[in-house]
C-alpha cells in the first residue's frame, strides 16, 4: 500500500451574496441553451415560466393617423413588472399605477395585463398622423443568479429572492450590461437590496 496525491483540485464558486441580509434563496429552471449565465445577472421568467435575463423592453405600439385616439398591442418580453408601462406619443404620457391602469397626464386612460404584456390606452385627444406610440417597460424581475450557470449543460439556478446583494457585479440582459440606478431601485421593491 501507497500513499500518495494523485491530483489536486482548486475550486472557486464565485457568489453575488454580499454581508448584511441573509440571503433568501430559490432554485429556478432557467430555460436551456443560453449558454454560461453569470452570477449577478437578475433574472426574469419567460412565458414557460423559466429563467430568462432580465430585459428592458421598448416596442412600438402604433403610428398615428391623426384621428385615432385608441392603440393597443402586446408587448414582446412579458410578464412584465408592474409599474413599470409608460406610453408616450411625445404629447401625451401614461404612466403605470402597478394595479394595471395607465393614465394618461393629458387625460386619457388606459389598462395593462402583466402577465401576457396585453396594453391598451386611450389618449385625450387624436395621436399626429405617423407619429409612432411608444412603450418602454420591464421584464418581471424574478431574482438574482447567486452563481455561473451554464445552461447548456444544467438548468438549475439558484437565485437570491430576497436579502443583499454585491451591487458592482449586478448584471441584466442576454448580452450583459451593468446596471443602473433604476434597475437598483426596482430589485429593492423586490426585497433584493443591492449594497
Amino acid at each position: 500500500m501507497h500513499d500518495g496525491v494523485i491530483a489536486t483540485l482548486n475550486v472557486q464558486v464565485r457568489t453575488i451574496r454580499a454581508p448584511g441580509h441573509d440571503p433568501v434563496l430559490s432554485t429556478i429552471k432557467l430555460a436551456a441553451d443560453q449558454g454560461i449565465l453569470k452570477a449577478g445577472l437578475i433574472l426574469s421568467r419567460d412565458t414557460s415560466d423559466e429563467g430568462i435575463p432580465y430585459t428592458d423592453l421598448s416596442q412600438v405600439l402604433g403610428t398615428g393617423t391623426g384621428s385615432t385616439k385608441n392603440y393597443s398591442g402586446t408587448i414582446a418580453g412579458s410578464p412584465l413588472e408592474p409599474g413599470s408601462i409608460v406610453v408616450t406619443d411625445g404629447v401625451e404620457t401614461f404612466t403605470d399605477d402597478a394595479l394595471g391602469n395607465l393614465i394618461g397626464d393629458a387625460g386619457g386612460t388606459g389598462t395593462a395585463i402583466y402577465k401576457n404584456g396585453s396594453v391598451s390606452v386611450a389618449f385625450d385627444v387624436a395621436v399626429t398622423n405617423t407619429t409612432e406610440i411608444i412603450v418602454t417597460s420591464n421584464s418581471e424581475v424574478a431574482g438574482v443568479l447567486d452563481r455561473d450557470v451554464d445552461t447548456t449543460k444544467s438548468v438549475d439556478g439558484v437565485t437570491i429572492i430576497h436579502g443583499t446583494v454585491k451591487e458592482d457585479e449586478l448584471l441584466k440582459g442576454s448580452t450583459p450590461v451593468a446596471c443602473v440606478a433604476a434597475d437598483f431601485k426596482l430589485l429593492r421593491k423586490k426585497g433584493v437590496y443591492p449594497v
